[in-house]
């Protein structure tokens, strides 16, 4: 069921690599009454890819290792003097401006593993944190890569 919501203010407060707005906000609830004025902080960087990848050979999911400082920062909340910012992950980018999906898909497979795929087919379509992030994400599905 879809609810309207008002806008009273939006603000942009950070406009870098990440995007940072702050809204004043109302939503329609489930009873149909509106809800009082919000102050509201939504995070935008752009759309992004994931990719499933399966080695068609091996039967293995192709993951990679990749530094994300988020990471750092979220283990030095438990072992201060830890130096370890590394995730196992799945293949993943952002959609370069004008670029299609399918050709983020194709290219972050190679820039991360090395594996040239063709013809990516689409397993889901989401937002990956829609409280705080406006980042639609597509995962994607390979069966057979050459690398």
């Amino acid at each position: 069921m879809r609810r309207n919501a008002v806008v009273y203010r939006h603000r942009r407060l950070l406009d870098d690599f990440f995007k940072v707005d702050e809204l004043a906000v109302a939503h329609e609830q489930r009873d149909g009454s509106m809800s009082a004025q919000q102050r509201r902080l939504v995070l935008e960087r752009g759309d992004a890819v994931a990719v499933l990848l399966l080695d068609g050979d091996s039967r293995w999911v192709v993951l990679v290792e990749q530094f994300k400082a988020p990471v750092l920062i979220g283990r030095r909340r438990e072992d201060r003097s830890t130096t370890d910012g590394s995730i196992l992950e799945t293949v993943a980018g952002m959609i370069d401006p004008g670029e299609a999906a399918e050709a983020a898909v194709i290219r972050e497979t190679q820039e991360e593993t090395g594996y040239q795929i063709h013809e990516p087919q689409l397993i889901a379509s989401f937002f990956s944190y829609p409280k705080l992030l406006i980042s639609a994400c597509w995962l994607r599905d390979r069966i057979k890569g050459q690398q």
